[in-house]
This record gives structure tokens, sequence and C-alpha cells, in this order.
């Protein structure tokens, strides 16, 4: 099997194709749902593909200088790891103890974070060889997980987005803000 890795602006293009306005922001409301006379149609065009593994159970992944930081979920199965996009070989990959399920990861500088989904716990790694750092507490489900450069961005499964500083993972959760 083949992971098919697609870049979604022509979906985010089409989506604004529905704005009133020169903003192109619309937002969603209940009432406008319900007022729609049409469902809108996406297509899509496969570009390329690229070989995966078919047993990772892929949460999360970021790719970093041409090679792929994913996350895998599964209790007993979940994993960090690097792999080369164009052969799909693995590099390098870190597991996770068998009581967790592994969510989602990114990279920022020399780091790469790892989530778990209902334990609280996010775990730290050398960016290069992802041997654990060190871990994090936060007080919520940890699902998606992004950066802007500057502060780790975190989905809890809810409509909040929250920032972490990073400089701060080794400490109490208060560091996480909603936003």
């Amino acid at each position: 099997m083949k992971l098919v890795i697609t870049i979604l602006l022509g979906l985010v293009l089409s989506c604004n194709a529905y704005a009133t306005d020169d903003t192109a922001h619309v937002e969603l409301t209940a009432a406008r749902v319900l007022q729609q006379d049409r469902i809108p149609v996406y297509n899509y065009k496969v570009i390329q593909t690229h070989p995966h593994d078919r047993r990772s159970y892929t949460e999360g992944f970021q790719m970093v200088d041409g090679v792929i930081y994913e996350g895998t979920g599964l209790y007993g199965q979940s994993k960090i790891r690097k792999w080369d996009l164009r052969s799909g070989r693995v590099l390098v990959e870190s597991r996770i103890g068998e009581h967790y399920s592994g969510e989602g990861v990114t990279v920022l500088d020399h780091t790469a974070y790892e989530l778990t989904y209902i334990e609280n716990t996010g775990y730290i790694y050398d960016k290069d060889t992802l041997r654990p750092k060190g871990s994090f507490r936060f007080p919520f489900q940890g699902w998606g997980l992004t950066n802007d450069g500057r502060h780790l961005i975190m989905s809890n499964g809810s409509s909040a987005i929250l920032f972490l500083d990073p400089d701060h993972t080794g400490r109490a959760a208060a560091h996480f803000r909603d936003r």
C-alpha cells in the first residue's frame, strides 16, 4: 500500500469560492448550513504516491527536510519514527510504553514532540536519533500537534487550539494557553 500525500490547497481555495466578500472568510453557522441550496463537490487529482508501512496506524506526521516524522497509535504498538519519503525505509524509531497510545507529532528546532491520547503525557525526543529527552504532562486529551516556529500548537479534540512554550514542557501544564 502507498500513502498518498496530497496538498489540500485546492480544497481550501474551492471552499473560499463560496465567500461573499473580498476577505474570503465565511463563518460556518447552523443557519448557513441549513440555507444551502447546493452541496459543494470537490475534485482531487493524485499527483504522486509514496511507499508506506501498511501496519503503521498513523496519527500524525510532519515532513522536515525530506524526511517524514510519523507518530503512530494503538496501545502496545505506538511509536515515533523517521522514514525516507522516496523509499519508505524507516531510518530510526522509538517506541512508547505499551500502556500509551500515540497521537500527534511535530518537530521544532532540534527536538521532536509526541502526544499521547488519554494518558495526559507528551514525549520529547532528539530530532536526529529519536532518543527520549524527557516528557511533559497536560490535563486533557492529546490529539493533533504542530508548531508555528516558536510554540507547540496542540488540539485536544475540542474547538480550542492550545499554545505551549516548548521551553516549559518539563513544567506544569499551566504553561498551556488557550488563545
